[in-house]
């Protein structure tokens, strides 16, 4: 759902202010997943933080063509799916780590959540694609954001 909406998100609200929004859904689908008391409470949780999680997984591959350098821009793209592959492998360990040390599948949901967290933070540094500002008609905007 959140890949599906992703394209629309990006355009009305542009690439940073949708992986804000996409971050803060995952950090709640987070919470209540985590502190759910039935199964129907922590399926809503799973949909927002899925939806947050396909809003970021569509719109970063966006972002960083919007914002690379033509000569790297093909090099640093390869970065979103490597980060993906390295999370499930660091989310594997994790589950390792929290089983052995006695915790529970609520411990693991929950450790999305700082993680969710830093995310957001580092969304909020960014600086708007300069793409995206100039279809809205800010070209001084996109010159700013290039002589960054």
């Amino acid at each position: 759902t959140g890949t599906v909406m992703a394209g629309k998100m990006g355009d009305a609200l542009g690439r940073r202010w949708s992986l804000i929004w996409a971050g803060l859904l995952v950090i709640v689908g987070s919470f209540i997943m985590a502190y759910s008391p039935t199964v129907p409470v922590l399926i809503v949780g799973r949909f927002l933080a899925g939806v947050g999680i396909g809003i970021v997984s569509s719109i970063v591959p966006v972002f960083i063509a919007e914002t690379a350098e033509a000569q790297q821009r093909g090099f640093l793209s390869t970065f979103g799916q490597l980060f993906v592959s390295s999370g499930v492998l660091f989310s594997y360990f994790a589950v390792i780590g929290i089983k052995k040390l006695g915790g529970t599948w609520r411990g693991m949901l929950a450790l999305s959540v700082p993680l969710s967290f830093v995310q957001l933070l580092c969304a909020f540094r960014l600086r708007e694609t300069p793409r995206w500002l100039v279809s809205k008609g800010d070209v001084e905007g996109a010159r700013g954001v290039l002589l960054f």
